[in-house]
């Protein structure tokens, strides 16, 4: 009796399992596909501010098409504790 209920929850898990992983799929494939830029060549980031003009005393957006995007928002971002990199 006791075997027959384990293999049932052991069956209900697999099941539950396998469902997920199909539904994920389609979602990781789209999201590596947006994440192509065709056609683009990217720049070389190079220097203080990586190719980008220094900041001034009006606010602009920092590295438009390369780091700010379009299609995406910025937020919660942060530097190292030495401030070498960018996260």
């Amino acid at each position: 009796m006791y075997k027959l209920q384990l293999k049932k929850k052991v069956m209900k898990i697999k099941i539950k399992s396998t469902a997920i992983i199909i539904c994920l799929i389609p979602f990781l494939v789209c999201s590596a596909q947006n994440g192509e830029e065709k056609g683009r060549d990217f720049p070389v980031l190079k220097g203080p501010y990586l190719g980008q003009k220094p900041p001034g005393m009006t606010p602009e957006i920092f590295a438009p098409g390369i780091i700010s995007l379009k299609e995406r928002y910025e937020l919660n971002s942060e530097f190292s504790p030495k401030g070498d990199e960018f996260y």
